[in-house]
């Protein structure tokens, strides 16, 4: 009969006095359906796909369209939130290490929240500690941060890996200046 707001209601109902987590997750799925595409409501479709993953965070469907919706709106920070639950899953280390990375590029150029930035940058790291992507974004991070013992660190991370002279002197010319000028750690700056 196409009266398509006394339909919403009725599901919204059943939502709310259904208890079995296969029966939520469909009543959610009808309801999210529904305002996409009758009501071109996303608020609405997106409360109801969360609700989707509340019950089961492995739902593909959910996953799929909210990464859809939140690309849409260049809602750049839940798109990456629900894109790392989906990566979560992935059982290819190498795969899950790849769309760690792209994220983590994401991240860095849309997010004007450095701490996520350097989250996702993190965990590239902690998976490959001589990536030098991740050791570069890093210490940029940091730096812009002025975390100076988490940038110590990262400084530290490159010199084991660089094997340049050049390089090497001037990464350690920069933890000199940090120990010296910003931690005030004479003995490290010697």
């Amino acid at each position: 009969m196409k009266r398509w707001p006394d339909l919403a209601r009725v599901l919204q109902q059943k939502v709310e006095h259904t208890t079995d987590p296969t029966a939520l997750v469909q009543l959610h799925r009808e309801l999210a359906t529904l305002m996409q595409e009758k009501f071109s409501n996303a608020a609405e479709a997106i409360k109801s796909y969360s609700a989707i993953l509340e019950i089961d965070r492995t739902d593909a469907e959910a996953l799929a369209t909210l990464k859809d919706i939140y690309e849409k709106r260049r809602d750049w920070e839940r798109y990456i939130e629900v894109s790392l639950t989906e990566v979560d899953q992935v059982a290819d280390p190498a795969a899950r290490q790849a769309a760690t990375v792209e994220l983590a590029r994401l991240a860095t150029e849309r997010i004007r929240k450095p701490a996520l930035a350097i989250d996702l940058w993190s965990r590239v790291q902690a998976a490959a500690p001589t990536d030098p992507e991740a050791l570069d974004q890093l210490e940029q991070l940091y730096e812009r941060e002025r975390n100076y013992e988490a940038l110590v660190e990262i400084l530290e991370a490159k010199l084991t890996v660089t094997s340049d002279n050049a390089e090497q002197v001037a990464i350690l010319q920069k933890l000199g200046l940090i120990y010296g000028n910003q931690l005030a750690d004479d003995a490290r700056t010697v």
